[in-house]
């Protein structure tokens, strides 16, 4: 079971889910309390808070970088602004013009952050 976690994959997947847990509960917050009706604005403003739990999970946690490199956060928020941009794009391709529920895009589009996030922190971000 240790060695299993040892591999930066599986580490990158525990804390995605934890960051998609936040992403997701702040999305609905979003719709439910703060009354945003696009569903792609709403998934923007999750965003924001998912990023965060995502840059300190990975320095931390799945990369295991304890160190400060130059602008290392500047780098994982432009890829993630990157990602923001595409994910919310088919946010609302998905379900504020496509009629797909909000559920169903925010798999889809959480599904092209993971593998974007992945491939960009590890090989760009936390070297």
């Amino acid at each position: 079971m240790h060695a299993l976690i040892n591999h930066s994959i599986v580490r990158f997947t525990i804390n995605g889910l934890a960051a998609t847990g936040v992403h997701y509960l702040a999305m609905v917050f979003a719709i439910y309390v703060l009354g945003i009706k696009l569903y792609s604005l709403a998934y923007a403003f999750a965003f924001l808070f998912a990023v965060m739990t995502s840059f300190w999970g990975n320095k931390r946690f799945v990369f295991k970088h304890r160190q400060v490199q130059d602008f290392q956060f500047v780098k994982f928020f432009l890829l993630y602004l990157g990602l923001f941009f595409m994910t919310s794009l088919t946010m609302w391709a998905a379900c504020d013009y496509g009629s797909l529920n909000y559920n169903t895009g925010f798999i889809i589009a959480v599904t092209l952050q993971f593998i974007g996030g992945y491939l960009g922190s590890r090989y760009l971000i936390f070297l």
